[in-house]
C-alpha cells in the first residue's frame, strides 16, 4: 500500500474521530445551555413573586403609618383641648 494513502487513512480516522467527539460536546452543551436557560427562566419567575410580595408589604405597611400618623395628628390638634378641659 502507498505511504501517502496510510497517512491519508489515518488521518481520516482521526478527523472522522475529532468530529464524533465534537459533535457529542456540542450535543452536552446545548443540553446545558437549555437546563441553564430553563433555571434562569425560574429564577426569573421567583423574582417576580417576590417583587409581588413585596409590593404588597410596602403598602401594608404603608398604610399603617399612615393611619398611625393620622392618629398622632389628631391627638397633637385635641391635645390642647383636652388638656384645658381637664384641668
Amino acid at each position: 500500500m502507498d505511504p501517502l494513502l496510510e497517512i491519508s487513512h489515518k488521518n481520516a480516522e482521526r478527523i472522522a474521530v475529532l468530529e464524533s467527539s465534537f459533535a457529542r460536546h456540542e450535543e452536552v452543551q446545548d443540553a446545558e445551555k437549555k437546563a441553564m436557560a430553563e433555571t434562569i427562566v425560574k429564577l426569573f419567575e421567583k423574582l417576580d413573586e417576590i417583587s409581588t410580595q413585596l409590593t404588597k408589604q410596602k403598602g401594608m405597611l404603608g398604610g399603617i403609618a399612615l393611619v398611625f400618623s393620622g392618629i398622632a395628628a389628631v391627638a397633637y390638634i385635641l391635645k390642647d383641648y383636652v388638656f384645658n378641659h381637664l384641668r
